[in-house]
């Protein structure tokens, strides 16, 4: 039985989903761009400037 690319694209997301909330999430944003942290400013802000949302968030337990 083959497999389509999306159910492969699906399983991965799922598996690397998984394991990022296993291993090493925090409250915290990563490294990298200038993240926001109120939701509504960077949507007002995405608005203003035509680009589009990146939405990382996560929770520890």
């Amino acid at each position: 039985m083959l497999l389509s690319a999306s159910r492969i694209g699906s399983f991965l997301f799922c598996i690397i989903a998984a394991s990022s909330s296993l291993f090493g999430a925090s409250d915290k944003p990563p490294p990298g761009p200038p993240w926001r942290t109120d939701f509504d400013q960077a949507q007002r802000e995405a608005l203003r400037t035509g680009k589009p949302m990146f939405v990382y968030f996560t929770k520890t337990y």
